[in-house]
């Protein structure tokens, strides 16, 4: 379905997730098109009450901190 969305951004969204701030999306976008390397960006996903990372959601293989970027 992706290839249907039209524009500059695209933002995959999993139906169990919350994002934390009202303005999370505009954040990530600034940050995609600040660095126009980046091919994306990747929210941290945390426990929203503890704010700890929830392991399955590590984004990069072979990960040792989740709470550093990978390179």
């Amino acid at each position: 379905m992706a290839e249907r969305v039209g524009g500059e951004l695209l933002f995959f969204f999993d139906n169990d997730a919350v994002l934390p701030r009202p303005d999370a999306l505009a954040r990530l976008a600034v940050a995609l098109l600040r660095e126009p390397d980046l091919a994306y960006a990747q929210p941290r996903i945390a426990e929203p009450k503890t704010g700890v990372t929830v392991c399955r959601w590590v984004p990069r293989l072979r990960a040792g901190d989740p709470t550093h970027p990978g390179s």
